[in-house]
């Protein structure tokens, strides 16, 4: 009996870890059109815990995870993400997979991890990423509706160099039904700037053309999440949604 008890309460543990909900630690920056999504009565900050290098990564998702970046947001261009990049290098920061993800962070935060930024250019590429299998960050949830909206941006029209891009991800929760990607790749086609306005992130998990022959990226600093989308339509900026519903 008392080993059946025993299995019954971590079960009962495992639901409730998975049942935990997400909670932003702040006002929204586009709290006027959040939606409440599934993943967000499920998911919570810190994602779903892997075996590998396992505190770091979960420390690592919840910067992800952070919008409560704050201050006057500052323009960046591929080529300041890519200096910043080659300083990491520089500077001996561990990066370059799940099991090469620092703990410490200061020192990115000294880079600039965590201030706000944006970026005017064009999409190269969009796409819902990792649908078929999840990523820890959205505890390994499958389906467009859980995972990050992957957005390639380039300072010129059809940029076909991917070391000339840089990427900017839509995180799942609390995401307005106007970011899609089907709204993005109507902006892609028509061939509009869009300023894209976020947290600025080193992703630690991966690599990028400045460390790797393979590299598939300027850098591997990024603008995550995304806090705002503005479309420039009649000489002037507009938000994504009212661009949209227009």
């Amino acid at each position: 009996m008392k080993k059946i008890s025993f299995f019954l309460a971590i079960c009962l543990a495992h639901i409730m870890i998975a049942q935990t909900p997400f909670k932003p630690g702040c006002t929204l920056p586009f709290e006027n059109i959040k939606v409440i999504h599934t993943i967000d009565k499920t998911c919570p900050i810190q994602g779903k815990k892997i075996t590998q290098n396992a505190e770091a990564n979960l420390n690592q998702n919840k910067i992800k995870n952070n919008f409560c970046a704050s201050g006057d947001a500052k323009q960046v261009k591929v080529v300041d993400l890519v200096a910043k990049h080659q300083q990491v290098m520089a500077e001996e920061i561990n990066f370059g997979g799940a099991n090469r993800v620092p703990l410490d962070r200061k020192p990115l935060e000294k880079l600039g991890e965590g201030t706000v930024v944006y970026f005017i250019g064009y999409i190269s590429d969009v796409k819902y990423s990792n649908v078929g299998s999840g990523e820890a960050v959205n505890c390994k949830k499958k389906g467009a509706e859980n995972n990050d909206v992957h957005i390639e941006l380039s300072e010129v029209k059809n940029e076909t160099d991917n070391c000339l891009r840089i990427s900017a991800e839509i995180s799942p929760h609390y995401r307005p039904t106007t970011w899609t990607v089907e709204n993005l790749k109507d902006i892609e086609e028509k061939k509009f700037k869009i300023k894209i306005t976020g947290q600025l992130f080193f992703d630690a998990s991966h690599g990028a053309c400045p460390d790797s022959d393979a590299g598939y990226r300027a850098s591997s600093w990024e603008i995550h999440p995304v806090y705002r989308i503005e479309v420039y339509v009649n000489k002037k900026w507009i938000d994504l949604n009212e661009w949209v519903e227009e």
